[in-house]
């Protein structure tokens, strides 16, 4: 899968494209403290948008969660509080698919 991400620094947020695919979201559902994830017609994950994330980000429950946590240890302006569980969880998954 081809994730990628694009930082807003004014907006104070990012976007994750989990496709490389130009999709079109057919439905938003907001899971709380400035998560969104968008969704193909056919019920698919396409991009995750993270509000506010100079405060911290909350990657519990986001579809491909450690894909993300992988694109946001490369930036220093976002807390990384939260992300420790999500890096265990990481590296939890990469041991498990042997990688």
């Amino acid at each position: 899968m081809s994730v990628s991400m694009t930082y807003d620094t004014r907006a104070d947020a990012i976007y994750v494209h989990l496709t490389s695919a130009d999709g079109t979201a057919a439905a938003t559902t907001e899971l709380g403290d400035g998560r969104n994830v968008d969704y193909d017609a056919d019920g698919e994950p396409i991009g995750v948008e993270l509000l506010a994330v100079s405060r911290g980000v909350d990657l519990a429950g986001l579809p491909h969660a450690a894909d993300i946590a992988v694109l946001l240890r490369g930036l220093t302006t976002i807390r990384t509080r939260r992300l420790t569980s999500v890096s265990a969880e990481y590296r939890r998954l990469r041991w498990r698919d042997g990688g």
